[in-house]
């Protein structure tokens, strides 16, 4: 859908066709009244690779980010494209703004920002107030290009067949949210600093998916994660929807270690062997320990010691003057029997400590959301 914006008539002026000049390096935008709209563009043309912007496909994120935050973007080490700020258009003072590699992507970015192709979330602004690219989808918003021949190599020759869905919670768990028809009217200003973002360690970054595990939960988390658990501020609710991943994962963890063992229990001679056995499978707080040792390889130790001492500090605030120290299986464990089912003994004044639970909580959950191996 082209690009709209109100005038003052009320009317709206659509976009019907785009130049660029080369010379005075700006975006024309003419409508089907033959009025225009002129965007300047700092950086350079892609006169060296010639490429169009057909040929990309772009995403949207929201994240508040310096204009030099720009990566490579890598799948299994082939190059798929660049994660950069709409700012990074809008000047020529960061580290790409000579590299011709960068000005395929960049251009193309602008120009397919600004035919809004790819039906991507914009606000509507007015014809008259001289909008930028900044006004219209946000100063907030990092843009994700993607070369398509790079994607059919990921899949011809690594046998990657991309879709977005799948790295959704990588990029989350480094704060960057998928933009939306669904939530960009809510994060288009909000500017809110994110406690669980981890920088990237590199300029190149290789894209790690959700977990082969858990692909068929994938709308779910998705849904759930970048949308209700970020804007959500209650503790107590955000700690029951963070909870219900955990529920998901031990789902997961039971049905892989029932498919695997229901043989082993039809020809065990002993039932009652069998019946200690399967009831062991059930046990929530023992499905809980596993996940975090060793269905995760990989997993935060300081994270993993974090949560224990977070979740045992609320603990013994609630049952004071007793001290906990619980492993961090069993310390979450019993966190969540208190506040599912022991919510009226918990006093004034538990909203830090919960909240110190939540950020290594949610980090957590990203964590073995890639990294579950059942």
């Amino acid at each position: 859908m082209a690009l709209r914006f109100l005038q003052d008539d009320e009317t709206e002026f659509e976009t019907n066709n785009i130049r660029f000049n080369s010379l005075q390096k700006t975006f024309t935008l003419k409508g089907i009244n033959n009025n225009f709209l002129e965007f300047q563009y700092a950086l350079e043309k892609d006169n060296r690779f010639n490429t169009n912007h057909k040929e990309f496909s772009i995403y949207l994120f929201h994240k508040n980010v310096a204009t030099n935050d720009i990566f490579q973007i890598k799948i299994d080490n082939q190059r798929l494209g660049w994660l950069f700020p709409v700012q990074a258009l809008l000047s020529n003072e960061h580290d790409y703004a000579q590299d011709e590699h960068f000005f395929p992507y960049s251009f193309n970015a602008y120009r397919l920002l600004l035919s809004n192709a790819r039906n991507l979330p914009y606000k509507l602004c007015s014809f008259n107030n001289d909008p930028t690219i900044e006004d219209i989808y946000g100063e907030n918003t990092t843009i994700l290009i993607l070369y398509n021949k790079y994607i059919r190599q990921l899949k011809n020759v690594n046998k990657i067949q991309f879709n977005i869905e799948d790295y959704l919670l990588f990029f989350y768990s480094h704060g960057y949210t998928l933009l939306n028809e669904n939530n960009f009217k809510s994060l288009i200003n909000y500017d809110q600093p994110d406690p669980n973002v981890r920088a990237f360690s590199n300029t190149i970054v290789n894209l790690k998916p959700i977990s082969k595990n858990l692909i068929v939960d994938k709308i779910y988390l998705n849904s759930l994660i970048q949308g209700l658990i970020k804007l959500e501020k209650h503790p107590l609710v955000r700690f029951h929807l963070l909870y219900s991943v955990i529920e998901l994962f031990i789902t997961r963890l039971f049905e892989a270690e029932f498919s695997n063992t229901l043989d082993a229990f039809k020809n065990m001679e002993n039932f009652y062997d069998a019946k200690e056995k399967l009831t062991k499978l059930g046990n929530e707080k023992e499905r809980i320990a596993k996940i975090l040792s060793n269905k995760c390889p990989g997993l935060s130790p300081d994270l993993l010691n974090d949560l224990r001492d977070s979740c045992n500090n609320f603990l013994s605030f609630v049952f004071a003057p007793k001290i906990f120290s619980k492993p961090t299986g069993e310390a979450l464990y019993k966190l969540r029997s208190t506040i599912f089912h022991n919510l009226r003994l918990v006093p004034s004044g538990y909203d830090n400590h919960l909240n110190a639970v939540l950020i290594k909580l949610e980090s957590l959950i990203l964590e073995i959301s890639i990294k579950l191996s059942l």
